[in-house]
């Protein structure tokens, strides 16, 4: 008998529901892996939009090797994303989100963004654009010199939940008031990686949440569907000794003060969200 992708996932992931599942991908380098955890998992349509290519120093730093030097990141990842599953859809932008002609009509069909630029700018846009097409999206980001990252979510119907404008209030402040942060922290692959494996974790216990899927893994999605800003310490600290921690975070916002992207208050009371179908049975392979 022939195995297939899914013979030993079997009421860990749901195939049918992940083959039938678009991920759009803005920014594929550093999240090459997270793109290949989420292929080998059994996603059927991947949408990866990326000008970049790929230099000598991306190999230390992710998941490229030589001979993928001089090519487009976003061609690296189709092809890696196609050796894992022949089956799978795959479209590629060579430019970066505001390049492209328009931004709603690529996105628009898919059921989640992974927003994976390491830039506030494009974060705030995607936020907005995800927003208005009612997608969940996933803003996956290093801070702080490589030693704290965040994922956080822009979440469909979700009013006076938050976004990633005012989830990383401060910090997009400043951005907007013209501070710029380096091109590129120095790092290494582990970086990354680490975040890769939380940010997939994260990815399909959303999607399975979402359909209202009883596997365990819908758990990660309802819990990050509450609070949907997490952050994450490479190293340990100081004052648990807990080594790589993670936490749910909400930065507290000023009386007065109103998201300009979602809308979200200080006197906004979040929701505790709960599956659209809780009885959609889309759990079996």
């Amino acid at each position: 008998m022939k195995s297939t992708l899914a013979d030993r996932q079997r009421g860990q992931l749901c195939t049918r529901l992940l083959s039938g599942t678009t991920i759009a991908f803005l920014g594929t380098g550093r999240s090459l892996s997270k793109i290949e955890f989420l292929a080998s998992s059994g996603i059927g349509h991947f949408i990866l939009v990326d000008g970049g290519t790929v230099e000598r120093e991306n190999i230390g730093q992710s998941g490229f090797a030589c001979d993928d030097i001089g090519r487009l990141k976003g061609d690296v990842a189709a092809d890696r994303v196609r050796r894992i599953n022949p089956e799978v859809e795959v479209e590629t932008f060579a430019c970066r989100d505001n390049e492209l002609e328009d931004l709603n009509a690529v996105l628009r069909n898919a059921d989640l963004i992974i927003d994976g630029t390491d830039s506030l700018s494009a974060a705030m846009r995607l936020s907005r654009t995800a927003f208005q097409l009612g997608i969940d999206a996933l803003h996956i980001r290093t801070e702080g010199d490589n030693r704290q990252y965040v994922i956080a979510g822009t979440l469909r119907n979700a009013p006076g939940l938050g976004c990633v404008r005012c989830f990383l209030k401060s910090a997009c402040d400043r951005h907007e008031a013209g501070h710029q942060s380096p091109p590129f922290f120095n790092s290494h692959r582990i970086v990354p990686e680490t975040l890769n494996v939380k940010g997939a974790w994260v990815a399909l216990g959303l999607l399975h949440y979402r359909a209202g899927s009883t596997l365990s893994i819908a758990s990660i999605g309802e819990h990050f569907a509450q609070l949907p800003c997490w952050i994450g310490l490479n190293g340990i600290h100081g004052a648990s000794g807990d080594i790589f921690p993670i936490r749910a975070y909400r930065e507290p916002l000023p009386g007065g003060w109103r998201c300009p992207v979602c809308g979200t208050s200080a006197c906004a009371k979040p929701p505790v969200q709960r599956p659209e179908d809780p009885n959609q049975e889309r759990d079996r392979q």
